[in-house]
């Protein structure tokens, strides 16, 4: 199973849009994934929720919105194809 880290971050400070990125930690030359941009914190809330990332985490994108610092958060291949994040 590869393990993935999500990473969270600001399209520019004056909006709520979010930006997620995946990276793989593995080496998988035959998985490609595409990046997502959400409108609103409680949007990429929610979605995370209902791919099954766990509560503490998919509060991550309020941390980012408040602080504009951007963050990582550790997921599993699956959810990020729940996210539609997984190019086929």
């Amino acid at each position: 199973m590869a393990e993935v880290l999500l990473l969270i971050s600001k399209i520019l400070p004056e909006f709520t849009h979010l930006k997620v990125k995946c990276t793989l930690c593995q080496n998988t030359e035959n998985l490609r994934t595409r990046d997502r941009e959400f409108r609103h914190p409680r949007d990429l809330e929610s979605a995370l929720r209902a791919a099954g990332v766990e509560c503490d985490e998919a509060r991550a994108p309020f941390q980012v919105f408040e602080t504009g610092l951007p963050t990582f958060i550790p997921v599993s291949l699956d959810i990020v194809r729940k996210l539609g994040m997984l190019e086929q």
